[in-house]
């Protein structure tokens, strides 16, 4: 059960990466394959931060409530960094 829940909100997490990039124009989404690319990327990285906010909580640097927040974060302030050419 816990595995699947972590699935879900490592889903959720990335589409909301995903939409905002789109939405704020950190990305450019021309097609159908740029959108899945976007989304693939996304989730890759939030499958990365996401069980680092964990060992966080766990350690009590970071609060429960505020994991979502810390992997948004993470992962934007990742892509923010790459160069898009």
């Amino acid at each position: 059960m816990d595995s699947t829940l972590y699935l879900f909100v490592a889903g959720l997490a990335a589409l909301a990466v995903a939409v905002y990039w789109v939405r704020s124009g950190k990305a450019k989404v021309e097609d159908v394959e740029g959108a899945l690319g976007l989304f693939w990327q996304a989730v890759e990285l939030v499958q990365t931060y996401a069980p680092a906010a964990d060992k966080l909580v766990a350690t009590g640097a970071l609060k429960r409530e505020d994991r979502l927040a810390y992997v948004i974060g993470m992962v934007q302030s990742y892509i923010h960094d790459l160069d898009p050419d």
